[in-house]
């Protein structure tokens, strides 16, 4: 490679190397500011079946993943050792330990984020404390006394830094005639990227700062560059990651690692090695390029289901979990006059693209009966749920009760079918008897909507069913708790948003049609209490307005349908210890509000 100009090398104790150390980058920022993708109960739990896979060079065991290592929800590569991070808080390290870099303080635990340098450690606690181990000739591994208040940290070659929660940075270590220093003023940062002697900060307006060693260009950031929602810094380049999926390079080139392949888009993460570069796509594949001395940028074939990359000196690491889906129940019945029913279906894992078909495979239920033509579903990254639109037709013919079986087929890579694979669907005749000589029916009663509302949290299940009738004062209630400290990283939800740090809580309301008759039923959500911003969504559409307007939102089910509404609850930091803040959402079929069914989202704030 071409050093010239190189910063020196310091002097020390440390195990020198035919190549510079590298930084790996930051892994705990794994969704940009420009969405939001609230961690599911199900990807939770799903923490245990996360596989690491690692490939490139393994001189020092880099690459050499620990039998048995289970529960990893981070990742972080060092220039020739590994370091993981387990959903109990604990760290695992492994590869190069000649400056006790693989050697985690016996004892630590509580850790919520980690970041692997040339050969020191990070790791920030949730109380917003660091603790540093490895190599500090330098001073990179001796964190300043009293800092506190950090929800981001980031290792270099031979410096450090720490995000604090006011939207500044702070830096520690490094070569004395590089200037490492935060620029003055800075402020605003929301994300931030240490390389092998320079520093990277991303600020809350999607513009990108740089400073420290500039050899190779590598702190000039191309002008105009804007709407980022993601950085990397690499050994003598970088990578920032838009909004629209594509991503910009610079500084040096001299492998390629900055020459992006043609065409590449829909990228979700993005990581920069040694003298090499990673990207995540939204369907959980890995493209890599730049440097391939060592096979770093050869991603393994069998490859998918990636929810993370860290790029290292000379390897890589990636964290796959694959998603399973199935259906949200084993059987239902319908009524022939039921009309167009969804049909749910759930996934564990939605950090990124799943695809899985369906058909009917099996029943007495012909086309006469039921309209489901084969087909495909797809989730989108951060979506847990999707359905399907079954047609049920009231064919007027006196028959028994009929049967079909709905199956699930050809999962996208990384998707697996889960154990509720299939569902069965009975459904039920309306009309006179089929058997001779039998009693006619009794008249049927008057065909009418029935509206039931029921809500949940992302991690629970749903409450109110069979519930009718409920005013607000006597409204089901899903309730979700939110620290007080909401800058501290390792809170579920917690996102900084310019200089003030927020959380997100996400809530579901189901609203169905328990009736006999199709209906228009209007839909009502209650205005944000202080404190909170309260968004609507039907789908992907934005519906807050409608529904907090005096007609509310109309939609037409038909009997045994439902329609999904999902709540988006944005708290601010300020909220006093110990309130409950909460907002209402009611059904009612149009024209008759004394039906109305309402169920209330709410967030009980804690220490």
């Amino acid at each position: 490679m071409n050093t010239s100009p190189r910063v020196p090398q310091p002097s020390g104790p440390r195990r020198t190397s035919a190549r510079l150390r590298i930084p790996a980058l930051l892994t705990a920022l794994l969704t940009s500011l420009a969405v939001l993708l609230p961690l599911t109960a199900a990807s939770a739990s799903a923490a245990a079946d996360s596989t690491v896979v690692a490939w490139g060079a393994n001189s020092r065991g880099q690459a050499n993943v620990p039998a048995g290592l289970t529960g990893v929800t981070q990742i972080s590569a060092g220039y020739d050792f590994s370091l993981v991070l387990k959903s109990d808080g604990t760290v695992v390290a492994w590869g190069d330990n000649s400056v006790g870099q693989t050697a985690v303080p016996p004892g630590l635990t509580g850790v919520t984020q980690i970041a692997a340098g040339g050969a020191h450690n990070l790791a920030l606690k949730s109380d917003g404390t660091v603790v540093a181990w490895g190599d500090n000739s330098l001073g990179q591994a001796a964190v300043p006394p009293g800092l506190t208040g950090v929800i981001q940290v980031a290792a270099g070659d031979s410096h450090s830094l720490a995000l604090k929660s006011d939207g500044t940075v702070v830096t520690w270590g490094g070569f004395a005639h590089v200037p490492l220093a935060v620029p003055a003023g800075l402020s605003g940062v929301v994300q931030i990227s240490a390389g092998y002697a320079h520093s990277l900060a991303l600020k809350s307006d999607g513009t990108v700062v740089a400073w420290g060693h500039n050899g190779f260009h590598q702190v000039d950031v191309p002008p105009g560059l804007s709407g980022v929602t993601q950085i990397a810094a690499g050994y003598n380049h970088n990578l920032a990651l838009k909004s629209d999926g594509t991503i910009v390079a610079w500084g040096q080139d001299t492998y390629g690692q900055s020459t992006l392949p043609a065409a590449l888009t829909g990228v979700v993460q993005i990581s920069a090695g040694y003298e090499h570069s990673l990207a995540l796509k939204s369907d959980g594949t890995v493209v890599g390029w730049g440097d391939n001395t060592y096979g770093q940028t050869i991603v393994p074939a069998s490859l998918a289901g990636v929810t993370q990359i860290a790029a290292g000196g000379l390897y890589n690491l990636a964290l796959s979990q694959p998603s399973t889906v199935g259906f949200t129940q084993a059987s239902t019945t319908l009524g022939e006059e039921a009309g167009t029913v969804q049909v749910s279906l759930t996934r564990t894992v939605t950090a990124f693209t799943s695809t899985v078909g369906y058909a009917v495979t099996g029943g007495s239920a012909d086309g006469s009966d039921v309209t489901l033509p084969p087909g495909t579903v797809s989730f989108a990254p951060g979506q847990s749920t999707a359905d399907i639109a079954l047609t049920v037709t009231d064919d007027g013919l006196r028959e028994g009760d009929e049967t079909l079986t709905l199956t699930l087929s050809t999962p996208s890579p990384g998707t697996e079918l889960g154990p509720q694979s299939a569902m069965t669907v009975t459904v039920t005749d309306n009309d006179s008897p089929a058997s001779p000589g039998t009693a006619p029916k009794a008249p049927k009663a008057p065909k009418v909507p029935k509206v039931d509302t029921l809500i949940r949290t992302s991690g629970s299940g749903y409450t109110g069913d069979n519930l009718y009738g409920r005013t607000s004062a006597a409204a089901q209630t899903a309730t979700a708790t939110v620290h007080r400290d909401l800058g501290v990283a390792g809170h579920a939800g917690a996102v900084a948003l310019g200089r003030r740090p927020v959380s997100l809580r996400t809530f579901y309301v189901r609203i169905a049609n328990d009736g006999t008759a199709r209906a228009t039923i209007t839909v009502k959500g209650g205005a944000a209490p202080s404190g909170l911003r309260v968004r609507y969504y039907a789908g992907r559409s934005n519906v807050t307005a409608a529904l907090r307007s005096a007609d509310g939102l109309r939609v037409k089910l038909a009997a045994g349908a439902h329609r999904r509404i999902r709540i988006q609850m944005l708290i601010s930091p300020d909220i006093e210890i110990g309130s409950v803040k909460q907002v209402a959402v009611s059904a009612a079929p149009a024209g008759d509000a004394a039906q109305a069914d309402t169920v209330r989202a709410a967030v009980h704030v804690i220490r």
